[in-house]
Formats: C-alpha cells, structure tokens, sequence
C-alpha cells in the first residue's frame, strides 16, 4: 500500500492506532520496570547508563571520524545511538528465560534503556550546541571533501541545465523549421532529435538517385530540390532522418 496513491490516506488513518500502540509500548516497559532497582543499586545502574550513553557514543563518533566523515556528522551518529530500544527487553528476557541472566540484571538493563530513552533528547541537544560550538573551528577532511563535492555536483548540475536549455531551444528551432511537427509532444521531439543529422548539399549535388534503396527521409530546411533526377539540390540546406 505504500507505493500505491492512497498511501498518504493510509498514513493519516492508522496515525491513531499508531498512537494507541505508541502508548501501550511506553505503558508496557513502565510496567515491566522495577523501580526499587534504583534504590538498591544505584551505582550499577549508573554505570550501565554511562556505558550506553557515553560508551556507545565515543565507539560510533571513533568509527564515523575513522571513516574521515565529517565531526558533525560523527556528532549525530552519536546522539543517535547514545540509548538502547526495545530489542534488548527481548533479548535480556530471554536471557533470564534460558537462565542466562538474572532477574537482577534484567532488570538493570530495563532501567538503562529507560533512563537512555528519557535522556536522548538532552543528549540530542547537547550534541547541536557542541555542533554549533566547533563551527567555527578548522573543517576536517571529511568537510573538505563534502565542499568539493559539492563544488563538483554544482558544476554537474548546470551543466545538465545547460544541456536541457540546448535541447529546449533545439526542439523549439524544430517546430519553428517544420511546423508539421508543432502537434507532436515533448517526448517524441526528443527522439526525433535524436534521429535528425544535419546535412547539406551543393548546387548540382545528388543525394537521391532513381532505383537506389531509400534509407533516409530528408527535411528541407532552406534551399530547393528538383532537377532531371530526383533529389538534385539547387541550392539547399535541411536535416536527414535516418531510419
């Protein structure tokens, strides 16, 4: 249904079933939460919360800067991942089920993730002010390397504007050569384009002889054609069409 036309329709009429959901997820998790956990480890709890907002982050923002992406982008990389979902309640319950984990742990994972997802928009925040901060400081490789390219798609895109003007005009002098062709659409002007040959002829020039198998329409375009054979130009100037 998304790549149909009613999938904008769809979207805004499972907007509040996804709502409904949204809820019962975030009700769901506070249920499962044990809140004594804070109480009775409070350190662990804390731990676990800095390796997930600030260990994954140093990890993901070392690898984006190895990579000689931007600092920004290694920034938002790392806002990103700096919480844990819902994935690991599935998979620190089946650790507890297979005996695996403690319920002790599980549960101070579901205060991690909890405590992640709280923090993530001031982690988010934290990460466009610090952005904003370092914007002023020398750009990095990977900066570098975004500005030339797109200095570089720049250049490519007028040129393609440039190429789209030419063939605009061209299919324009065309119908103002042919009027016949004034009905024909945008797209079959464009492949008839790609057909035409400009060519030209001298006075006395024969381009068509009787008996001769013909391969090609011709378009006068100034000039005339006649003569004791057929095709002898006179004086003449057009655009031949191949097959």
């Amino acid at each position: 249904m998304s790549e149909s036309h009613l999938s904008h329709r769809a979207a805004a009429d499972l907007l509040p079933l996804q709502n409904a959901f949204s809820v019962l997820f975030f009700v769901s998790v506070g249920m499962l939460f044990n809140p004594r956990i804070l109480v009775d480890q409070p350190l662990a709890v804390l731990a676990i919360l800095a390796l997930i907002t600030l260990g994954k982050s140093m990890i993901a923002a070392g690898f984006v800067l190895l990579l000689r992406y931007p600092l920004s982008m290694a920034l938002t990389v790392a806002a990103s991942l700096a919480q844990i979902g819902e994935f690991s309640f599935i998979v620190a319950g089946l650790g507890v089920s297979l005996g695996l984990m403690s319920q002790e742990g599980y549960d101070l994972i579901l205060a991690g993730a909890i405590l992640s997802i709280t923090l993530n928009p001031l982690i988010f925040w934290a990460a466009a002010k610090l952005k904003t901060a370092l914007s002023g400081a020398a750009p990095s490789y990977g900066e570098r390397k975004i500005k030339i390219l797109r200095r570089e798609l720049d250049i490519i895109k007028a040129r393609v504007e440039e190429k789209e003007s030419q063939q605009q005009l061209k299919k324009q002098q065309l119908v103002h050569t042919f009027p016949l062709f004034s009905e024909v659409n945008e797209h079959a002007l464009e492949e008839l384009l790609l057909l035409f040959r400009p060519d030209s002829a001298s006075p006395g020039d024969k381009v068509i002889r009787v008996g001769e198998r013909g391969d090609a329409m011709y378009f006068i375009a100034s000039g005339a054609a006649g003569g004791p054979l057929a095709g002898q130009f006179h004086h003449a100037g057009g655009w031949r069409v191949f097959r």
